[in-house]
């Protein structure tokens, strides 16, 4: 297993400190200027105090950092003010980087780092006056108990990488809803696994391990920070990492390994029928993307008209319209829009729903229509279609190229006796369950 480089710097009498509009790597090899005070190799920003550059070591390599070019190559007193390396008693000494420790540095010496043969990021943060080394190759592990597995040194979810050192990865947490309960799932996070399944060995995982700044407990993952706040996280100084705690739901999460940073994004999961419809009752307002969420106005016919909405407030039932049999993942939003109408599709409560009842007439959808309730059970996150008035026929349909339009068919048939047409105007020999044209009229098989 390749070896992983965290290295946290303490600097003192920084000059540049947090006003260094720019950061600046010398050292050896032509990539960092040959130790030329007039060349070195630019960090990258990413943000107004973060720097970070990525090297490749093909030797051991001495660097250190300065805020500032000179105008020749060899002006050692005038950059002296603006260097910063590793504090010793010695000048000129070459700090070898280890695993994971903190050291001080300075400015106004002479003093430099030294890395082995590898590929690394360099990252240098001017506001609170530390940097990191690791290698580029560093993985990121999820520890913790989320389903399926449990806290173990040698047992972690791998994150995915997005390019440039930020993760990804998608959890499920355990179905245990208060977050005072010492069994909702917690998570921090590892750039290194035991080897040794089923034996595990904390202490030798201990430097790898980070997680939350929380002070005291570990940080409650709440409705304020799941819709994509960014969180900051760290290696501890002592003592285990602090978690993240989560209560009941599905998440996405985001590691930039270079900022250390962490957003959690919320989702609720939705899965369309083989017709590509489901109907949909949220628990928190959603971002409906990739497909397209509808509420209905009932127009007091026996018909409805449907109308999108992208931001629903939580408790809106719905009606999904996306691919065929396909599962979604909606992002919890901080807030929702409230519909302009008053909504004609109403929440399931896991009881059976009449065909009729004094608040109206009731439809359940089945395939790609609403069929007459007749007593069958709607779960607490469907929904059902309520009409004032009676449809005209069994079944409400929507039209093929108008999604928009609940009303009637014509007339629920069987399969015999007729020619029948799909909706593109094709006849279709042996028809089975679905909507069809026959005699110019809009018919459903069951």
């Amino acid at each position: 297993m390749k070896k992983f480089i965290t290295l946290v710097l303490v600097l003192t009498g920084m000059v540049c400190s947090a006003n260094a509009d720019s950061m600046y790597i010398i050292g050896d090899g032509d990539v960092l200027g040959n130790w030329k005070t007039n060349n070195g190799l630019l960090m990258n920003t990413a943000s107004e105090t973060l720097f970070y550059a990525d090297i490749v070591c093909n030797s051991t390599t001495n660097f250190s950092f300065t805020s500032q070019l000179m105008s020749t190559d060899s002006e050692w007193d005038g950059i002296k003010q603006y260097r910063l390396g590793p504090s010793s008693d010695k000048w000129g000494l070459n700090y070898v980087l280890g695993k994971t420790e903190t050291v001080d540095v300075s400015s106004n010496n002479g003093n430099s780092f030294q890395l082995t043969e590898g590929s690394y990021r360099i990252v240098l943060n001017t506001s609170t006056n530390k940097v990191r080394v690791f290698e580029s190759s560093t993985k990121v592990y999820i520890l913790g108990n989320v389903v399926d597995q449990d806290w173990h040194s040698y047992a972690g979810i791998e994150m995915e990488s997005e390019g440039n050192h930020i993760y990804t990865a998608t959890i499920n947490t355990n179905d245990i809803i208060d977050l005072n309960s010492s069994s909702a799932t917690t998570i921090n996070f590892t750039t290194l696994l035991a080897e040794s399944e089923g034996n595990d060995d904390w202490s030798k995982i201990w430097a790898y391990r980070f997680g939350s700044t929380a002070d005291g407990d570990n940080f409650w993952v709440t409705s304020d920070f799941y819709t994509g706040e960014e969180l900051s996280i760290t290696f501890p100084s002592s003592g285990d990492p602090k978690g993240f705690r989560f209560s009941s739901g599905t998440y996405k999460l985001t590691l930039d390994y270079t900022k250390m940073t962490l957003k959690i994004n919320k989702f609720e999961k939705v899965t369309t029928n083989s017709y590509g419809f489901c109907t949909y009752v949220n628990s928190e307002p959603l971002t409906i993307t990739d497909a397209t969420a509808y509420y209905a106005k009932d127009n007091e016919n026996g018909s409805a008209t449907a109308y999108s909405i992208s931001n629903p407030v939580a408790g809106t039932p719905m009606l999904i319209k996306g691919d065929n049999s396909k599962t979604y993942y909606f992002a919890v939003a901080a807030s929702g829009t409230s519909l302009e109408y008053t909504n004609a599709f109403k929440a399931g409560t896991g009881d059976a729903v009449a065909t009729s009842d004094a608040n109206g007439y009731n439809y359940i959808l089945n395939g790609n229509a609403f069929y007459q309730a007749n007593g069958k059970t709607v779960a607490a996150n469907k929904a059902y279609l309520q009409l004032s008035q009676q449809a005209s026929a069994r079944a409400l349909i929507f039209e093929e190229e108008d999604v928009t339009a609940i009303h009637a068919v014509e007339s629920v048939a069987s399969a015999t006796g007729n020619e029948y047409y799909d909706l593109s105007g094709r006849k279709v020999a042996q028809p089975t369950k679905g909507l069809y044209i026959v005699n110019g009229k809009k018919v459903i098989i069951k």
